[in-house]
């Protein structure tokens, strides 16, 4: 087990427990929780604003101490019987790992609460986590943990710069995982596997390999018919077999999208209430 994926599931192990005390002694001086923004992209963009959007739970990066001070003032009132975590996949890195999550548990409103996660972890030589970023179902977490309140919207002004990283030689089911995203473009459907979007550029931000495993985090950018900015940020977890790719998950800013394409998020939004 690496230093990050022991640091990782020690994280998840103190979040199942509700254990706040215990997440702060697994981080370094200095950490940050970061997690997307829905509608508001600038919010979500560290670079842009360093102290996130002030807006729970899809408040963009913000100080572990002041994360952590949050979840202790509106933790128990939100979930009064806690929220299980529970880890269901790891792609291991040494310093830095992701962690595929379940969460379960009911909100005082009495929704039930089930989202997943990709948690990426980085860590110090030391195995003390320095950065934590949560990608999950945003528009499920908004409809029970927002309350479904209106997300203003803000976007990018131009597409985020630079280029891929430069693999190098990569190993080969690096490189499996990589080739996808330029046959997305390219409208590649035998290379991508039947699905096209020309209109996006997916950017690979940075990569982990895990044997058979590569975990992908990429932007994409994509003016809309409207004129509308589609600026997402995505988690993508990639099983590369021996024949090519073959399964890939996908983590992303779910509310952005059906900001952008017009649905209602708050349809099919349980309230707790039974029928009469």
């Amino acid at each position: 087990m690496t230093r990050a994926v022991r640091a990782g599931m020690d994280f998840i192990s103190a979040l199942d427990r509700g254990s706040l005390g215990g997440l702060a002694r697994l981080c370094a001086t200095g950490a940050t929780w970061w997690v997307d923004t829905g509608p508001d992209r600038r919010g979500g963009d560290p670079q842009l604003s360093p102290h996130g959007s002030g807006r729970f739970p899809l408040h963009g990066v913000m100080r572990m101490d002041d994360k952590l001070a949050l979840m202790r003032r509106l933790g128990p009132t939100a979930f009064p019987t806690g929220c299980r975590q529970i880890p269901r996949r790891v792609v291991a890195g040494d310093d830095t790992c992701v962690i595929e999550v379940e969460g379960h548990g009911v909100h005082a409103s009495g929704v039930e609460y089930a989202n997943r996660y990709g948690f990426v972890f980085d860590v110090d030589a030391t195995g003390a986590i320095v950065a934590v970023r949560e990608y999950l179902d945003t528009v499920h977490a908004q409809q029970v943990v927002g309350g479904g309140a209106p997300v203003p919207r803000s976007s990018l002004d131009h597409p985020v710069a630079g280029d891929a990283p430069d693999p190098g030689d990569p190993p080969p089911a690096v490189a499996a995982a990589l080739a996808m995203w330029p046959a997305l473009a390219r409208g590649d459907l035998d290379t991508f596997g039947g699905h096209r979007s020309p209109a996006v550029t997916v950017t690979p931000r940075r990569w982990i390999a895990d044997d058979t495993l590569v975990a992908v985090e990429a932007v994409g950018d994509a003016v809309l018919a409207d004129g509308a900015r589609y600026q997402n940020r995505y988690l993508w977890i990639v099983e590369v077999r021996a024949d090519g790719i073959g399964e890939v998950r996908e983590y992303c800013d779910t509310l952005h999208i059906a900001d952008l394409m017009g649905f209602d998020a708050e349809v099919g939004r349980r309230t707790g209430e039974e029928p009469g």
